[in-house]
């Protein structure tokens, strides 16, 4: 029979292994490793044939492992081949929660907060300063895009007029720029569109004769 039914415990005085779970076939003949805890704190889980580790702790470098055992010493790292499907997913089902939260003690401007890399280069960069940068690690301002084709698109969801773009500062609004079904507007602080105080003139005809 082939049948895996029988676990074995299995500690060898061997350079690197410790104490291995093993499952046996009923003829005593074939042996799959499950779990193995060796002498130097690493822990292995291994895959279904029992030969390659899948989910691995790396003690001395105290980082976790999930689909390999070697690699980069990261706390955390995920090595898989995700084709068709993503790589890791995150669903919080409470409608008051949040999604993935990421905090960092430093708040330099030259390292990463959050990287996303692809085939193409860098697809997005969080700095841990704030500074934003799409398709490029940013350079300067809060924002940085980079590509060969269209920078930014705004798109509404409405032919009415709509904000594309608010510019303010400490004392308040200074521009704009609206979109509407027809026409884009680009709105300085001195357009009457942004005036808040209208009413009336008064004196203008002497302050025009005393030019």
């Amino acid at each position: 029979a082939t049948d895996i039914k029988t676990w074995e415990m299995r500690a060898v005085g061997v350079a690197g292994e410790g104490l291995t779970f093993r499952q046996v076939n009923d003829a005593n003949s074939v042996y799959t490793n499950r779990v193995a805890f060796d002498t130097d704190g690493d822990v292995s889980f291994y895959n279904t044939a029992g030969t390659t580790p899948k989910f691995f702790w790396d003690a001395s470098q105290e980082s976790l492992k999930i689909g390999t055992s070697t690699g980069p010493s990261n706390k955390f790292v995920v090595q898989a081949d995700g084709t068709g499907s993503a790589l890791a997913y995150f669903n919080n089902t409470n409608g008051a929660g949040y999604g993935v939260l990421i905090d960092s003690a430093d708040s330099s401007g030259s390292r990463y907060g959050l990287k996303v890399d692809s085939g193409a280069g860098t697809a997005l960069a969080v700095m841990n300063d704030g500074n934003v940068g799409i398709g490029v690690t940013p350079s300067g301002g809060k924002l940085h895009i980079k590509n060969n084709d269209t920078l930014l698109l705004v798109e509404s969801t409405t032919t009415a007029a709509v904000y594309a773009a608010k510019f303010t500062n400490p004392n308040g609004v200074v521009g704009n720029i609206t979109i509407s079904g027809t026409s884009t507007s680009y709105n300085t602080s001195s357009d009457y569109r942004l005036k808040e105080a209208d009413v009336p003139m008064t004196g203008a005809t002497e302050r025009v004769k005393a030019l």
